[in-house]
């Protein structure tokens, strides 16, 4: 299992990660992303962490 990491000092909102998993994230109402699931498998959060465009996002297990 691993965790998904957000660095809201990055995070720009742009969506692609919702739009990749919108189960296990979502925008907060600072336009920021918010993990909704607490562990994922390491594959699905590979996933979702390779579709920021920014870099925000990171895994770990």
């Amino acid at each position: 299992m691993a965790r998904l990491i957000v660095d809201e000092d990055t995070c720009i909102g742009s969506g692609e990660c919702i739009a990749e998993d919108p189960a296990a994230i979502e925008l907060d109402d600072h336009g920021c992303a918010r993990v909704l699931i607490a562990e994922l498998d390491e594959a699905r959060a590979q996933r979702i962490c390779d579709t920021c465009p920014v870099g925000a996002l990171s895994v770990e297990s």
